[in-house]
């Protein structure tokens, strides 16, 4: 038994590197622009570094409340760099307190998913053995999976659209799964060049920005191939994350032009034009893009990632002029998630994001035509419905709501391990920004809880099966020559 143990791994720990790292930040700090909110952002990203970081496993947890910081943390960074205060970033006045709240509500909401997983130690993936699955097999399954993806999305769903995102959304679980198999078996590279090219291009031809997650995946898969952490997976990540930044500016220099392209000016967030039309449209517009737009496109994609404007004109506006809601829109969440409208047909619409952030803003968020989604984010709804002490607890039990969710698709029975852990990556990976509000948080989680459970019982034992008797077939063709 000793001699086993000697075999395994040294499993890496966080917290030397976030102290060596986190200790002398604290310290530059007191240098900057803004002291106070810039040593606030380094703890709080020392918090979540050392809740969430679970040797062995993807550290997908991580990522989410990572990304979920750099949205509150990004603009004080910008101010720093700048040299101005906090405050002179923005025209509202609530900007400071809304950028500390959130970095608070993030270390909470990453405390919660900690507590979520106490006593269930990580499952080292790299040593788990792989069996029936292989690249290969994942890529047929992601062929299979796309090709009826697109079917699906040209036949009206009615009321299971929510059930088709959520079904999009699992694909990435067979991206993850694939991805991580190449780098963990240094083969088959080519499949993963496929799925990745394929993938960031097909998103930067869609109306939103889908081509970000493929990148994210890349960066995760490659941490969860072999958690020993090296100076060439530390580098590696950086060029993920440096190429994920060039992206997102480029995205940022085009998107408008690009989407009214689109939409042909209608302001609808739709697509009417072919896809060759798309192609030949994006290609123009890269065409112009030159150091001067790239400048300009990496000042947008600052302000459109720092997500705490919104909050703070919700700070400004709430009490003062709009009382809170008193547990409203938690309640809204509830009823969205326990009376399906399939049994309550007279259950009421829930309220747009928009209209929502209009009401506590006291903002006119729709302009020049133009159909879109703004949301007040999910820290600003705990805010406006307990006030400053109850929006914590909202974020602590949003954070127990999805760790259990994730440990229940870890320990899932009867199939196999990478599985289940492809799904979870796939599972908590919309989470990844505090755009979302509580309605969809917890609605969302519900249904892909739900879906998961479906495939797991059904889809995938189904597949393996087929695959079984395929291999049972090729085997048995030799020996009936014979």
């Amino acid at each position: 038994m000793p001699a086993a143990r000697a075999q395994q791994p040294r499993r890496a720990s966080l917290a030397v590197p976030t102290f060596a790292v986190g200790i002398p930040l604290l310290l530059l700090s007191l240098g900057t622009a803004n002291p106070g909110h810039t040593a606030a952002a380094i703890a709080s990203a020392m918090c979540v570094a050392l809740l969430l970081w679970r040797p062995g496993e993807p550290p997908v947890l991580l990522f989410v409340a990572g990304m979920q910081w750099l949205q509150g943390a990004v603009e004080v960074f910008h101010a720093d760099v700048l040299g101005e205060p906090l405050y002179a970033m923005s025209e509202t006045r609530g900007l400071e307190d809304a950028t500390l709240l959130t970095l608070i509500w993030v270390a909470v909401f990453a405390l919660g998913l900690r507590l979520a997983l106490i006593g269930r130690a990580p499952v080292p993936l790299a040593e788990v053995p792989l069996g029936a699955i292989s690249p290969r097999l994942a890529f047929r399954i992601y062929l299979a999976w796309t090709a009826a993806l697109v079917v699906l999305e040209r036949v009206p769903v009615g009321g299971l659209r929510q059930a088709l995102v959520a079904a999009t959304d699992f694909r990435w679980a067979i991206v993850f799964a694939l991805f991580w198999m190449v780098l963990r078996q240094r083969q088959n590279w080519h499949l993963l060049g496929l799925v990745f090219v394929a993938e960031v291009a097909t998103g930067f031809l869609s109306f939103f920005s889908d081509f970000k997650t493929p990148v994210y995946l890349l960066a995760i898969a490659a941490l969860a191939a072999d958690y020993r952490l090296r100076a060439r997976q530390a580098l590696g990540f950086a060029l993920v994350g440096v190429f994920a930044l060039y992206l997102g500016t480029l995205w940022s220099a085009i998107k408008m032009d690009y989407r009214d392209t689109l939409n042909e000016g209608t302001g609808k967030q739709v697509t009417t034009i072919s896809r060759g039309e798309q192609v030949r449209a994006l290609l123009d517009l890269l065409g112009t893009v030159d150091a001067e737009v790239l400048e300009v496109g990496l000042d947008n994609f600052v302000e459109r990632f720092a997500y705490v404007e919104q909050f703070a004109r919700v700070l400004d506006y709430v009490p003062a002029m709009v009382g809170h809601a008193d547990g409203e829109l938690h309640a809204a969440a509830l009823r969205h998630v326990l009376m399906p409208r399939l049994f309550f047909p007279n259950k009421p619409a829930l309220v747009s994001d928009t209209e929502m952030a209009e009401r506590y803003t006291g903002h006119m968020l729709v302009y020049e035509g133009r159909a879109t989604s703004i949301s007040v984010g999910t820290p600003a709804d705990g805010y406006i419905d307990y006030g400053y002490s109850g929006m914590h607890l909202s974020a602590l039990l949003l954070g127990l709501l999805v760790g259990l969710s994730y440990r229940f698709v870890l320990t899932l029975k009867g199939q196999h391990q990478a599985l289940a852990s492809s799904l979870a990556v796939a599972l908590v990976l919309p989470l990844s920004t505090v755009e979302l509000t509580v309605v969809k948080l917890v609605g969302g989680m519900l249904t892909r809880v739900i879906l998961v459970v479906l495939l797991w019982k059904f889809a995938i034992p189904m597949a393996l099966s087929l695959l079984a008797s395929r291999r049972r077939h090729q085997e048995a063709k030799p020996s009936s020559a014979r």
